[in-house]
């Protein structure tokens, strides 16, 4: 009943909005060298600061992190850089009527949209369940392969879903669960809801494709960036 209540309130003109807080759930240990260790400590302390917007609607949601101001201390630092890489960079568009991915993202100097089809990420549901933010969610598991410039890498993916908010939607392309994501442990990152605004915003032109920026297929995108790191690893050489 409350599922079915659920569906019949949100009505077509409407976009709801969910932001999501970031933190790095690397295990750090006595093993760990003690550079390493303060480095790690200190980008997990910058991404804390991280928050990502999740708008959407019956069809279309986009992705995004929130732009805070990065504090004095580290102005001119590499932390916040390197927080953003590990978590996400750029925009997310997705159309769940075509299909279609958009993922608007910054290469050095240059601005991209790789242009996709929705990760048909082959989930494994359970009947582990944990409340977040009074919604009972659901444990689901799936293996994801990415490509990185050394190449393809497969990382664990464990996403907490809640059936009562029918949305297949969540952070970043984490998309085809009966619900919408409110948690999700992706490698070495953990997303999680801080704030779900339910059919908020009678706006649907939040929702739009990124438009700037050169289209690329997903293909393309990755030979530019592992050419592009071929070219650093000359150039540090020399």
């Amino acid at each position: 009943m409350f599922f079915l209540v659920t569906c019949i309130c949100f009505s077509q003109g409407k976009v709801s909005e969910v932001t999501y807080k970031v933190k790095g759930v690397i295990n750090i240990d006595e093993n760990t060298k003690e550079n390493v260790k303060n480095l790690l400590s200190d980008v997990f302390k910058e991404m804390e600061t991280l928050e990502f917007v999740l708008l959407f609607n019956k069809t279309e949601s986009i992705f995004y992190e929130k732009i805070n101001m990065s504090s004095d201390q580290n102005k001119g630092s590499l932390l916040p850089t390197i927080g953003q890489t590990m978590s996400f960079t750029g925009k997310l568009y997705t159309n769940k009527n075509t299909g279609l991915m958009l993922r608007q993202k910054p290469l050095s100097s240059n601005l991209f949209i790789i242009e996709s089809s929705i990760s048909d990420i082959k989930w494994s549901l359970t009947n582990e369940t944990k409340k977040i933010s009074n919604y009972t969610c659901f444990k689901a598991t799936a293996i994801d392969t990415i490509e990185t410039v050394k190449g393809s890498k497969s990382i664990a993916v464990i996403a907490w879903y809640a059936p009562s908010l029918p949305f297949a939607y969540g952070p970043a392309n984490y998309l085809t669960l009966p619900g919408l994501i409110l948690e999700l442990q992706n490698d070495k990152i953990l997303f999680y809801a801080d704030k779900i605004e339910l059919d908020k915003i009678s706006n649907d032109n939040l929702v739009i494709p990124p438009s700037k920026g050169k289209l690329v297929s997903k293909k393309e995108y990755n030979e530019i960036e592992k050419n592009g790191f071929e070219k650093y690893k000359q150039y540090i050489k020399n």
